[in-house]
């Protein structure tokens, strides 16, 4: 189609044209000398729109060349499909006929077998068992490849071959005698660190497994052993070390884990010495010093208290020779000075005024290992208070779903409980000691000074008569 230019539509221009021609000759305006140019327009749109139509003719003419190609390549492809599709519906129909044909077959050699048909179900029933008992066993690091067998018989749906049954007998003996044997032997270990490396291990029936002193977690998903990055406590890596280093024959005591690593696992969680203090927070350490303090001073007034009764036992087997070193010298030195039988009343008060100065050295700070000994208690039940505030606060904030959010507390709790008792106990045992040397020492005293006021009575007496 011819294209219009937007000013010379065929209606304006014919509209021009009829106006423009009986002027024509009387004007010589300048819309009639571009004519020319006008129609030089119009022929090279009629030029244009051949061309189109010429580039419209090539291209549908290429299209039907291509299509043709196309079309001569796809038949014999589909002629190829649709022989194959004959094949595979030939197949199938076999393959139907087949199965028909085996169960056929399978049906009539059941037949045959009568009872001992049963046998065979039983033999892949126990091999099926036992494969899923092994499959998880650390005794598959000694003896890889165990299970094969089994997993063959238990997935043989035919009839099972002499050799098959003697393997599963096999397999049955060779697992018993491994349940009940330590044996040693090398096996690639993954280190904590990373990394693996071939170790000597022993291995204790299916329960552990064991090297230098250290216990193995067995991870069966790679079916390899790995150094657990904590060990439990001194006495089970001791334990493990003695059944290592045990000769043959030799009788010796070790820990197994018949869970398969489930205990070793919360053993190796349970928290030590240090983690418990820990655990008491800031109550418990303040616990902590308030029994080194007791303790200290506990042994302290001990220590003092001895080795001043023994002085005062030497001062009473040596009474000629009074030293001023202990409480008894001290006391009858005060009254050397008084003639036997006179000054009686002032005797008596110098007795008590010596008496009466020893005593607070005496009793110098037992009153406050006493009154430490009934803080820590109430110190503890501070911290169980704390405790279970931070209990509450965790329930209330999280629920009660997750018990180890809650651990946090109760451990607290429990933790400054034990450190009180545990403080005030002892401490209580050493003041009773401490205290039971001072109320000795005070005892000889009194005894000693009765005993000088009567001899000194009696010697004003005589002395008199």
């Amino acid at each position: 189609m011819l294209p219009v230019l937007p000013l010379f539509r065929p209606a304006s221009l014919a509209l021009v044209l009829t106006l423009a021609i009986p002027l024509a000759p009387a004007s010589a305006s300048p819309a009639l000398d571009q004519m020319p140019v006008l129609d030089q327009v119009i022929e090279q749109a009629r030029q244009a729109q051949a061309a189109a139509r010429q580039r419209q003719a090539e291209r549908e003419a290429e299209f039907e060349q291509q299509w043709r190609a196309i079309e001569a390549r796809y038949r014999p492809l589909k002629d190829a499909v649709d022989a194959r599709q004959h094949a595979v519906d030939a197949l199938e129909a076999r393959r139907q006929a087949l199965a028909e044909e085996v169960a056929r077959a399978r049906q009539a050699l059941t037949d045959r077998l009568g009872p001992y048909a049963g046998l065979f179900e039983v033999a892949r029933q126990q091999a099926a068992e036992f494969e899923r008992q092994l499959r998880d066993s650390l005794i598959n690091i000694e003896q890889p490849g165990r299970t094969e067998g089994l997993t063959r018989i238990a997935e043989d749906e035919g009839l099972l071959e002499p050799e098959q049954l003697n393997g599963l007998l096999v397999t049955l003996l060779e697992a018993l005698k491994a349940q009940g044997e330590i044996s040693t032997f090398i096996a690639p270990v993954i280190q904590a660190a990373g990394g693996q490396a071939a170790l000597e291990v022993t291995r204790i029936g299916p329960f552990v497994t064991l090297h230098d002193g250290h216990y193995l977690d067995y991870r069966f998903e790679d079916n390899a052993l790995q150094q657990l990055g904590r060990q439990p406590g001194r006495r089970y890596r001791q334990a493990a070390r003695g059944v290592e280093e045990a000769k043959p024959g030799q009788a010796v005591t070790g820990a197994i884990d018949p869970s398969r690593g489930a205990v070793l696992g919360l053993l190796v969680q349970t928290p030590d010495l240090i983690e418990r203090l820990r655990q008491g927070g800031l109550v418990g350490y303040l616990i902590l010093g308030l029994a080194a303090v007791g303790a200290l001073l506990a042994l302290l007034r001990i220590v003092q208290l001895r080795l001043t009764l023994a002085r005062v036992r030497r001062q009473l087997q040596a009474p000629e020779s009074l030293k001023p070193n202990n409480p008894l010298g001290r006391v009858l030195l005060a009254l050397q000075d008084i003639q036997p039988g006179r000054d009686l009343e002032l005797m008596e008060h110098r007795l008590d005024q010596a008496i009466l100065e020893e005593t607070p050295r005496l009793n110098r700070g037992l009153p406050l290992l006493k009154l430490l000994a009934a803080i820590a208690p109430l110190m503890g039940l501070l911290g169980t208070v704390v405790g279970m505030i931070l209990t509450f606060q965790a329930i209330s904030l999280y629920g009660a779903g997750d018990p180890k959010l809650m651990a946090g507390g109760i451990s607290q709790a429990l933790v400054t409980t034990v450190l009180g008792l545990i403080t005030a106990i002892p401490l209580l045992l050493l003041h009773s000691v401490a205290n039971g040397s001072r109320a000795r020492i005070e005892d000889i005293l009194e005894q000693q000074a009765v005993a000088l006021v009567a001899r000194r009575l009696e010697g004003g007496t005589t002395s008199g008569s």
